[in-house]
């Protein structure tokens, strides 16, 4: 009987997971990120870029004009927001899972329009653009 048991609660598992796995995530190149920008500043329609690193780290390379709201805290500052808003995930770069996370809940919270720039600020950083802060942190070496 326990096995029988154990054995249903493991295929049970393994359908939730599947059904859990993430959603597909839009992906930006940086060149785009910058022309999506640029225009959301000259249009003002309300594009979100957000770093979802701790403020730290955050705060030693940022890129202008993007949020710091951090992972943890992603779901409280965004629930009152409308599901329709752009908004465009970053953290360190391809290899920091937060963004993917940060998609992935935004998505099931109901969020429609939502993409990651999966090079990150180290890929920002590499191509010169322009970022604030110090930017000595060693991940963006790496």
């Amino acid at each position: 009987m326990n096995q029988k048991l154990l054995f249903a609660g493991l295929v049970l598992s393994f359908m939730v997971s599947n059904s859990l796995q993430s959603l597909p995530t839009s992906t930006i190149s940086c060149a785009d990120l910058q022309q999506k920008m640029m225009l959301s500043l000259a249009n003002e329609d309300g594009l979100y870029v957000i770093n979802v690193l701790p403020k730290a780290i955050c705060a030693d390379c940022k890129i202008p004009g993007t949020l710091n709201i951090p992972f943890d805290k992603l779901g409280k500052k965004t629930a009152k927001w409308p599901k329709n808003r752009e908004i465009i995930i970053h953290c360190a770069g391809m290899d920091c899972p937060l963004g993917q996370y940060a998609c992935d809940l935004l998505q099931g919270m109901g969020f429609q329009n939502v993409a990651l720039f999966d090079g990150g600020i180290r890929t920002w950083k590499r191509q010169n653009l322009p970022t604030t802060g110090r930017c000595k942190a060693g991940y963006l070496k790496g």
